[in-house]
């Protein structure tokens, strides 16, 4: 008895409750961007501020995690091996720049990246 009201109470919320569901044709696709970073000197990272801009694009993809990198405001000696980890780039996209936007000289750039069905990259500053 209380799994036949279970199943009607799951039929009443899908019948009556129905989301109102809008799919954006430049939405963003599930997963994440990995990027396996290689070099520099002395680095540190601004988590905040390290993003990746999707070309033909106003959005852009944040950080979500990094390893073997120094966040700021300590520093570390290179040259070093690092991973970074955004959200996924929207449907379409087919190239995309990484950019630290930092109010000091000498944030990340690596411009036009082009992307691949694995969304798995590796780069040298």
């Amino acid at each position: 008895m209380e799994h036949l009201k279970k199943e009607g109470f799951q039929r009443i919320l899908k019948e009556y409750l129905k989301p109102d569901i809008q799919i954006k044709p430049n939405s963003k696709e599930k997963g994440q961007v990995i990027i396996h970073c290689n070099g520099g000197d002395i680095l540190r990272l601004w988590p905040n501020h390290t993003f990746l801009k999707p070309h033909g694009s106003n959005s852009i993809c944040k950080l979500v995690y990094s390893e073997g990198i120094s966040l700021y405001p300590r520093w570390i000696k290179g040259p070093i091996k690092f991973t970074l980890i955004f959200e996924g780039l929207p449907k379409g996209c087919e190239s995309f720049d990484l950019f630290e936007q930092i109010p000091e000289p000498g944030g990340f750039r690596y411009l036009g990246i082009f992307r691949n069905k694995t969304d798995v990259y590796k780069i040298t500053f």
